[in-house]
């Protein structure tokens, strides 16, 4: 569900060059996607540096131009969660009114907020049929959090779009599948877990351990949540060979989570076996500067500390 909370994260303001989607929306312009990483925070680093006084002058500009849009689509999310240090109280009309600007001017993302404030009845009447217009108008332009979360809501199961499609998992399937494919580790890690349970689809091993390992990594980041169940699938070759060094490297990576798992795969591993894993872990820690305790030696005490 959308956060009532304000952005807290905040950063430079800059008229960036982004990806232009070569696509048409509504009024005949070209759409693009602003914010196109789905795990880091563009846009709260875009809000870092600048005022709330340059956003509005820039919103109303009469320039189609990325900036412009940018700036409607950013004062529509100050406006939709308030902001103390700004001075601005939630006004989620005016918040509507300016991210209908940037949808119209191409602003894909306004797509996905549009469409939860229909759904939820923030700024508008509820209604289900515009919340899905512009749920599916971005999703089919690329937007990843909207092909995820039309996803989500084919599914069924999920009260966040609850009631918004009726279930289809065929449709689920194919916009999950876009997402994931498109570098969307929630999207990829949703699959994994459709195809493991068997629950909407024939129960697949071998595509969930696919979709598991794509969830853990992608071009816009890692998961360590996926990496647990990694461990567990090396260890127990569920859709893949069995692995005890991948195993024990997966566990090492969830430290200090992972250290009983480590404790019991190492007890049918050699030294050399160990030793290997150990070095695999430090390799991708070291790669992707992601320091975990077992690192250094460190090991939790009870006391909660790491020694």
């Amino acid at each position: 569900m959308y956060s009532s909370g304000r952005v807290d994260e905040k950063l430079i303001f800059r008229c960036f060059t982004v990806l232009s989607l070569s696509v048409f929306i509504s009024l005949s312009v070209y759409a693009e996607v602003l914010y196109e990483n789905p795990v880091e925070n563009e846009l709260g680093r875009e809000l870092l540096n600048t005022t709330f006084e340059e956003l509005l002058e820039e919103a109303e500009k009469d320039i189609d131009d990325e900036c412009v849009i940018k700036s409607q689509y950013l004062l529509g999310v100050v406006f939709l969660n308030g902001d103390d240090d700004w001075g601005v109280d939630r006004d989620p009309h005016k918040a509507g009114e300016y991210l209908i600007k940037s949808w119209e001017n191409g602003g894909v993302d306004a797509g996905y907020l549009l469409a939860k404030m229909y759904y939820q009845g923030i700024g508008f009447d509820e209604d289900n049929k515009e919340a899905l217009r512009y749920l599916a108008d971005s999703a089919e332009i690329g937007f990843l959090r909207s092909q995820r979360a039309l996803g989500r809501a084919y599914l069924g199961y999920y009260d966040d779009w609850k009631g918004l499609v009726q279930q289809n998992t065929e449709k689920a399937i194919l916009w999950l599948e876009k997402a994931a494919s498109a570098g969307d580790l929630k999207s990829a890690r949703e699959l994994a877990q459709v195809y493991y349970s068997g629950d909407l689809l024939p129960q697949n091993y071998e595509t969930a351990f696919d979709w598991l390992k794509k969830s853990s990594e992608s071009k816009y980041g890692v998961d360590p949540m996926a990496f647990g169940s990694l461990a567990m699938f090396y260890e127990k070759g569920i859709g893949t060979e069995k692995d005890l060094v991948q195993a024990y490297k997966y566990y090492d990576l969830t430290s200090p989570a992972g250290d009983d798992d480590k404790a019991r795969v190492a007890k049918e591993m050699t030294q050399e076996q160990i030793d290997e894993a150990v070095r695999q872990s430090r390799a991708w820690q070291e790669e992707h500067n992601i320091l975990v305790p077992s690192y250094d030696g460190l090991e939790y005490q009870e006391d909660g500390s790491f020694r």
